[in-house]
């Protein structure tokens, strides 16, 4: 069955990784256990079902439940049948096109290249591992390892969305909404891909124009004829970086009007301006009023004490153990040490079970060989509200919300927007599967160093580096020795000897950017406050800043070899950001009078918590550290938690 379409809008422009990306494909790979999608050219790509998902979960989470219409109309939708009756629907209004990645070269150093490919330099792909630790034993848990391929930071690709509407007293709400949508992208407020909460998949579209056609008049049809004959498909499917943005006030950018029957025409405009002329016609009222989804944002400032790496995969020709590296596309971009956001995730959870075992008490039990058992072991109450959790049983068990990392698409309101929806968790039920309330981005240094530079370290052999260590010119580096000591003999144990590439920074080194200092980005954290249920944001926020307590206090060492003296930290700053808390856009929700309304920043200087207002320091009444009192909601969780697992629950493990 046909439809009416009487207007179109093509947004385009292009897609700048800001983080690693990882969309997953098929097939295998020596190198890598999840591999890059590729297309049937075997060019790597991001498919347009990729991009869509991610922008309709947004969109399905800003708005409110009485307007889900507006979502069926611009994504479309299936209904149940009834019985005797066929299935009701409608085929998606917006289309997004594949965007592949041009330039990229394989593991093994070979190039692949898109048709017509612009002049730039190859992106290379990165390998991240992953491992996770056993809690019992302290060593890598069974059947828990994995290589990931990941497009690294820089990357680019094109973007391309048409949206095909007709005419009605919806159409000035789809096109705001397109719009809104599109202008987050530009501030990199949606991530896509794989690990979005380990800190990939952060994109940030650039040079975004936006052009609309009417398609029920002459003139909207041949603008639009014009442009597709005049524009060649990889400018219409990218935009970058053959095309210029169009800045307010030039070109013809006419709104869609159904009365005048006007054209945007093909010069286009950015999605602001067109937002802006939108607002202006309807008198500036907002024809949708978006949920808010209030965050919350840590920046740590801090320095090493002494040597500091997560240790890389491969080998030196003269060293045994590198720190791992990343390099920004393209591949002729300098060479920066990096702590993944992933091996930072695990250190915080870690540090966070060990915090709620002390309290509740409930001990780490011994997992065996098998994968599923270190799973369970990991199930820590309250930790996986933060940090996410696997799936257990049916959807429907768990609310309907999705167990493969993916959002919901329930609308904001109706999951924990308001204070009236019933928590999914007390203390005891199943854990609610997916995303965890917090993200922890990538963290690089800012030291670097030229990709020739660091590969003549990889390829020394060991009388080199020795010299090298000894002339100084292998500063902020150096060649360690480690040795294991037999037992009955007293001497060096054979075949226990090795080197570590140690990186060297902080206090007492040079200054920055001269030899002998490597100094690093903030670390950077984000928790999403609607993806906790209100009866567990104190505790679960309070649990969260006594590990920011505990890494201010030296407690919780970074990266590689850390009950060896390395990975000790000094933090010197934490600022804490509220987003979208703003009490007017927070009326009429269960974040109404809250502390945390209208908070802005707060800076904690050497990583003090006494440094909070009062008031959010009462909400949270915690006694230990610099909080303060003791905390009745805490206490109310533990308690309620010990309950409903009765004495021969809570001391099983024992």
């Amino acid at each position: 069955m046909t439809r009416k379409i009487h207007a179109r809008m093509d947004v385009t422009g292009t897609l700048v990784a800001l983080a690693p990306l990882h969309v997953g494909g098929v097939g295998e790979d020596p190198e890598a256990d999840l591999v890059l999608a590729r297309d049937g050219q075997g060019r790597y790509y991001v498919p347009g079902t990729s991009l869509a998902g991610p922008l309709r979960a947004w969109m399905a989470n800003r708005v409110d439940r009485d307007r889900q219409p507006l979502l069926d109309i611009l994504w479309g939708f299936q209904s149940e049948p009834r019985p005797g009756e066929d299935a009701d629907g409608q085929a998606s209004a917006l289309f997004l096109f594949d965007a592949p990645i041009e330039n990229t070269k394989d593991q093994d150093g070979g190039s692949q290249h898109a048709e017509d490919p612009p002049a730039r330099a190859e992106v290379a792909v990165e390998i991240r591992e992953g491992v996770g630790i056993d809690r019992f034993t302290g060593t890598a848990a069974s059947g828990i390892k994995y290589n990931r391929a990941v497009l690294p930071r820089g990357t680019r690709m094109p973007f391309h969305l048409t949206a095909e509407l007709k005419d009605g007293k919806n159409l000035d709400a789809l096109l705001f909404l397109v719009c809104e949508m599109i202008e987050r992208l530009e501030k990199g407020d949606i991530r896509f891909g794989a690990a979005r909460t380990r800190g990939h998949g952060k994109v940030v579209l650039e040079q975004a124009t936006v052009r609309t056609f009417r398609l029920d008049t002459r003139d909207g049809m041949m603008a639009l004829l014009r442009w597709l004959e005049d524009t060649p498909q990889r400018q219409r499917r990218g935009g970058a970086p053959h095309l210029t943005p169009v800045e307010p006030g030039q070109g013809d950018r006419e709104l869609l009007d159904a009365e005048g029957g006007r054209t945007a025409g093909a010069a286009g405009c950015s999605p602001g301006s067109y937002k802006r002329d939108l607002l202006v016609r309807l008198g500036g009222t907002h024809p949708v009023e978006l949920v808010p989804r209030p965050r919350l944002s840590l920046e740590i400032d801090w320095e090493p004490v002494g040597p500091l790496m997560v240790k890389a995969e491969g080998e030196g020709n003269g060293v045994d153990m590198l720190p791992q590296t990343t390099r920004d596309a393209p591949d002729n971009s300098p060479v920066r040490l990096l702590l993944p956001g992933s091996a930072l995730k695990g250190v915080f959870r870690s540090r966070a079970e060990w915090i709620v075992r002390t309290v509740l008490p409930q001990d780490a039990t011994a997992t065996g060989d098998k994968r599923p058992d270190f799973l369970d072991q990991v199930e820590v109450p309250l930790v996986r509200e933060l940090f996410g959790t696997r799936k257990h049983g049916s959807e429907e068990e768990q609310g309907g919300v999705r167990g493969d990392g993916g959002s919901d698409t329930s609308s904001t309101s109706d999951r924990n927007i308001d204070g009236d929806t019933p928590s999914r968790e007390t203390a005891g039920p199943a854990p609610r599967a997916g995303l965890g309330a917090l993200t922890t981005e990538d963290c690089r240094s800012t030291w670097s160093t030229s990709r020739e530079t660091w590969e003549s370290i990889v390829s020394a052999d060991k009388a080199s580096l020795e010299a090298r260590s000894r002339n100084g010119s292998l500063l902020p580096f150096q060649q360690a020795f480690h040795v294991a000591v037999d037992r009955w003999t007293g001497g060096a144990a054979g075949s226990f000897l090795y080197t570590v590439l140690e990186p060297h920074g902080g206090a007492g080194e040079k200054p920055h950017g001269e030899p002998g200092s490597i100094a690093w980005e903030p670390l950077r954290l984000e928790v999403d406050l609607c993806r906790i249920d209100a009866d567990h944001q104190a505790p679960a926020l309070t649990l969260l800043l006594l590990v920011m307590r505990d890494l201010a206090a030296g407690w919780v060492p970074l990266g590689y070899g850390t009950n060896r003296g390395m990975g000790t930290i000094k933090v010197r700053n934490i600022i804490l950001t509220g987003h979208e808390l703003e009490p007017g856009r927070l009326k009429g929700t269960w974040l109404e009078g809250h502390p945390l309304t209208g908070l802005t920043r707060i800076e904690m200087e050497n990583g003090d918590l006494s440094n909070l207002p009062d008031d959010i320091r009462d909400h949270l009444e915690k006694g230990w550290g610099h909080l303060g009192t003791h905390h009745r909601g805490w206490q109310a969780w533990v308690e309620a938690w010990n309950g409903l697992q009765g004495p021969t629950k809570r001391g099983e493990a024992r």
